[in-house]
């Protein structure tokens, strides 16, 4: 913990929204939740040590998608608006169900992670990755190791990206703090 950091800001993170992702079962256990448009699910089967068996039927609700010899992704084509029901014959495999929009697009779910730090709100120059000089918009310091080059961090409803990342270590070699230059924008 570094002393000074009293504030708390937010990393923004986005990754595709995930129904199931594991070992193929005769029906799949559904660990999300649905999303809140009409949606249809992306299915693809993954060999794994000990569970090879990529050839056989995945159905969502009444709909087959049949995997075959070489096939390990399809998509089903009717629009839900309800957890459906997944079972499988035929497989030994992990499976991953993702929803989809209509057009084929991942739908995403957004997550926040708060985290410590010290906002200042000023004005700093610094050279960007291509040797130019360019103006920052804050000042942040934070102990978050995971916040880098192109994270999207929220702070009082604002979205900034970090442009540029400064570490300090310790005389260990161990990080301790971390200056991210700040620039507006968003994902």
């Amino acid at each position: 913990m570094v002393p000074g950091l009293k504030s708390t800001a937010y990393r923004v993170s986005h990754a595709n929204w995930t129904l199931f992702n594991g070992t193929s079962t005769a029906t799949l256990v559904l660990t999300g939740t649905k999303p809140t448009v009409p949606f249809r699910c992306k299915v693809k089967v993954i060999s794994a040590t000990g569970h090879v068996d990529l050839i056989g039927h995945v159905f969502v609700n009444s709909e087959d998608l049949n995997f075959i010899s070489g096939v390990t992704l399809k998509q089903s084509t009717i629009s839900l608006t309800a957890l459906p029901t997944i079972t499988t014959t035929g497989l030994d495999c992990t499976i991953l169900v993702e929803c989809i929009d209509a057009g084929g697009a991942p739908i995403t779910v957004e997550t926040k992670t708060a985290f410590l730090c010290r906002w200042m709100d000023s004005s700093r120059s610094y050279v960007d990755s291509t040797g130019t000089w360019t103006q920052s918009l804050a000042e942040v310091l934070t102990g978050d190791t995971l916040c880098a080059v192109g994270t999207v961090i929220e702070y009082l409803g604002v979205r900034y990206t970090v442009a540029k990342v400064t570490a300090f270590s310790k005389l260990s070699g161990r990080e301790f703090l971390r200056r991210l230059y700040m620039n507006r924008g968003s994902i």
